[in-house]
């Protein structure tokens, strides 16, 4: 059964930013698929009630910052998603952001999620690549992250980064759902559609270090298994979706490296 696009929904961690480039891939993929846009914000700002009236009420003053950030996302929707496509506003005071995201997600049943990857500055791309994992690891359905300002071209290249393992206790079906909608975005754009694994060797795993392996030796057998193990698992994932051998890339980094490559 081919993949269905009905619903996507982006996460807006700002509001009053009008530069939103994934917000307008969105609506771009959007008119192409015919799906609804469910645009979300999470907020969870207490340092705003110290400016709202002295006698209000948490209630009241939650329904108020709710209100704000609600008037800011719906003048957002107007000035960037066209009106031929169907847009929904959400906005709820949950956090952290990433597990908030993904209780919207499956509130909102949405087919996939589309994010702002983290920004260019080196305090920036720390701060947000934490953000942007964290929402990589727990987001339950596909989840498009968005690192360029440029519109889709008529070719585009759709890469989808899959875990044969399921890492982090992801479900199987999970790889199958991120090829699906993968490949309903390539022929959407009339693009191609890549799959690629990031994958450690032993040695790595084995590192005590969180941000270098330690280079532990491991017996070469060991790792030529290991390695066969993790081809055959990718390469019976990429056939059964009909992905030719060409456009499949095993790469041996830490993902958050690797899929930035």
């Amino acid at each position: 059964m081919s993949a269905e696009l009905k619903n996507i929904l982006v996460a807006i961690a700002d509001p009053q930013e009008q530069k939103q480039p994934h917000l307008q891939k969105a609506a771009q993929l959007a008119r192409r698929t015919g799906a609804r846009l469910v645009l979300f914000h999470a907020t969870f700002d207490p340092s705003a009630f110290q400016f709202g009236v002295a006698s209000e009420s948490f209630p009241k003053a939650m329904a108020r910052v709710l209100k704000e950030r609600r008037d800011w996302m719906q003048g957002l929707a107007r000035s960037v998603v066209p009106r031929s496509v169907r847009t929904s506003v959400r906005v709820e005071w949950d956090y952290p952001p990433p597990e908030a995201i993904v209780r919207e997600a499956l509130r909102s049943r949405a087919e996939l999620v589309i994010a702002q990857a983290g920004g260019h500055s080196l305090a920036a791309r720390l701060l947000l690549l934490n953000n942007d994992w964290q929402l990589v690891e727990k987001c339950p359905v596909p989840l498009l992250l968005v690192k360029s300002a440029r519109l889709y071209s008529a070719r585009a290249r759709i890469l989808a980064a899959v875990d044969p393992f399921h890492v982090h206790d992801k479900p199987a079906r999970l790889d199958r759902r991120i090829l699906g909608q993968a490949q309903v975005l390539a022929r959407a754009l009339r693009g191609t559609l890549d799959v690629m694994h990031a994958y450690l060797p032993l040695g790595a795993q084995a590192s005590v270090s969180a941000v270098e392996p330690a280079g532990m030796a491991i017996p070469a057998e060991l790792e030529e298994r290991h390695l066969k193990s993790i081809q055959r698992k990718f390469s019976r994932l990429a056939a059964a979706s009909g992905i030719a051998s060409s456009r499949r890339h095993l790469v041996s980094d830490y993902p958050a490296q690797g899929i930035g490559r």
